[in-house]
C-alpha cells in the first residue's frame, strides 16, 4: 500500500509534563492526535485531587491551539479516599492511576502493590463513578525483567476483574506475553501497548539510555507476542495504543549512573508506527489499534477528522548536545512513512 486514510488517532497513555516542558512537547501530540490520556505523575506535586485536575487541564488547554482533548486522570496516593475519587470523576477524570511506589519516574507518591490491591473501597467508588483504573503493573521487589509478571500474578490472585465486573481495568504499557494473556482472560480488562515495546528488547534498552524505560522491554518472544496480538490476533479489540511517550532532558539520560526511565516517542510516533505496520503488511490494522479499540473500551465517541499515512521519507534530526535537549526515539534515522493532515 502506498497510503491509507485513517481517523484521527488517540493516545491512551502519554506524559505531557508541565510548565515549560509541557509547552515544548504538547504540540507534537496535538498536531496529529485528537485525544490523549494525560498521566498525573507531575513533579513535585502529582495530580491527586479534583482541584489539581482542573488546574492541570487549564494549563494543557493554554499550551495548544489545536483541536485537542486531554483525558484527565488522578494519581492514587496513600491519602486518596472514595470521596476524592468521586469528586475527581465529577470534575472530569476518566481514570485513576496506580503507580507502585518508587518503581518508575515520579512514583514516590504511589503505593505498595499489595496495599493497592486491597483497596476495595477505591474500586467500588471507581465502579460507581464509571471511571477506568489505569495500572502501572509492576512489583519492584524483584529484578526489573520479572516485575510485570510478578504483578500479574498478584492481580490474578486478587481476582479484581471478577469482583468488580463493572470496573474497567487498563494494564498499561504491556511488555510481556503474560500481559496479553491476562487481557484475553477478562472481558473488563484492556491493555495499552507502546511503539517501543513492539520494537525493543531488554538488550536494546541496556545499550541505549534513550531506550531505557519502565517496564523494561523483555525478550524476543515477548516482542513477537505483542506484535502478534496487535497485528493479527486482537480479536477481543481490547488492546490499543498508549505511547507512554516520556520526555526527559539529556542531562538526566546521558552520562548519569541511573538514567531516568522513559522513551520520548511523540515526535516520530505516527510515522514510525505506520512503517512498523506496513512492514508487516498490516497497515490497515493501525485503524483498530490507534483509532478504534481504545475509544470503544473507554466508551468515547469515534474520533473526529482524518489523517493520511503516506509512503514517503520522514526524519527528525537529533538535537545538538545540550543539558536541556530532548532526544526523540529514532532521531536521526530515516523512516519510510509520513503523515499528512487534511
Amino acid at each position: 500500500m502506498s497510503g491509507l486514510i485513517i481517523p484521527r488517532p488517540d493516545d491512551f497513555h502519554i506524559h505531557l509534563r508541565d510548565d515549560a516542558l509541557l509547552k515544548r512537547v504538547l504540540p507534537l501530540t496535538a498536531r496529529f492526535f485528537g485525544r490523549a490520556v494525560a498521566m498525573p505523575n507531575l513533579h513535585p506535586k502529582p495530580v491527586a485531587t479534583a482541584q489539581d485536575l482542573m488546574a492541570y487541564r487549564d494549563r494543557i488547554r493554554a499550551a495548544t491551539s489545536e483541536d485537542f482533548e486531554a483525558l484527565m486522570t488522578i494519581y492514587l496516593t496513600p491519602g486518596t479516599t472514595p470521596e476524592i475519587i468521586l469528586e475527581a470523576a465529577r470534575a472530569g477524570a476518566v481514570a485513576a492511576k496506580f503507580y507502585p511506589k518508587s518503581a518508575t519516574t515520579n512514583s514516590d507518591h504511589g503505593l505498595d502493590p499489595a496495599d493497592f490491591l486491597a483497596k476495595s473501597e477505591w474500586f467500588e467508588a471507581m465502579q460507581q463513578a464509571g471511571m477506568k483504573l489505569c495500572i502501572h503493573g509492576e512489583v519492584n521487589t524483584v529484578h526489573e525483567t520479572r516485575r510485570e509478571q510478578e504483578f500479574l500474578r498478584l492481580f490474578a490472585e486478587a481476582d479484581l476483574p471478577k469482583r468488580f465486573p463493572r470496573l474497567r481495568f487498563v494494564l498499561e504499557h504491556l511488555s510481556t506475553a503474560a500481559g496479553v494473556a491476562v487481557v484475553e482472560t477478562y472481558p473488563n480488562v484492556g491493555g495499552t501497548i507502546t511503539l517501543h515495546h513492539l520494537m525493543l528488547t531488554y538488550e536494546d534498552a541496556m545499550a541505549n539510555p534513550h531506550h531505557y524505560c519502565m517496564p523494561v522491554p523483555k525478550t524476543n518472544q515477548d516482542v513477537v507476542a505483542l506484535n502478534k496480538a496487535v497485528l493479527f490476533g486482537n480479536r477481543h479489540r481490547r488492546l490499543f495504543l498508549g505511547s507512554d511517550s516520556a520526555p526527559h532532558i539529556m542531562s538526566s539520560k546521558e552520562g548519569v549512573k541511573e538514567p531516568k526511565a522513559g522513551v520520548y516517542s511523540a515526535p516520530v510516533l505516527l510515522p514510525k508506527l505506520a512503517e512498523h505496520f506496513a512492514n508487516a503488511h498490516r497497515l490497515h490494522a493501525i485503524i483498530d489499534f490507534a483509532c478504534g479499540n481504545g475509544a470503544d473500551f473507554y466508551g468515547l465517541p469515534s474520533p473526529r477528522g482524518t489523517l493520511e499515512l503516506v509512503r514517503e521519507r520522514f526524519q527528525i534530526a537529533r538535537p545538538d548536545p545540550a543539558p536541556d535537549a530532548l532526544i526523540p526515539f529514532y532521531a536521526g534515522r530515516p523512516i519510510g512513512w509520513n503523515v499528512r493532515t487534511h
